[in-house]
């Protein structure tokens, strides 16, 4: 289960927008990042609606993913 926060950490960027703005935020887990005993070990705070407003599947590589803009 995903937990949504009202507020983003400070000190934190979001990987998809560039910023740190006050909007609902969910904790992403970074790849390759857990320990032997499979518990997670690190995250990537993330705006929702970075997420919602980017995603994409492309058919061709079954895969499902981002399109960050980092604010450019």
């Amino acid at each position: 289960m995903v937990s949504v926060f009202d507020k983003f950490p400070p000190g934190n960027i979001c990987p998809v927008c560039g910023t740190n703005k006050t909007m609902q935020t969910i904790l992403v887990p970074i790849d390759n990042c857990k320990h032997n005993d499979g518990l997670l070990v690190e995250v990537i705070p993330t705006h929702l609606m970075c997420i919602l407003n980017n995603i994409r599947y492309s058919r061709s590589h079954q895969l499902m993913g981002l399109e960050a803009d980092k604010g450019e």
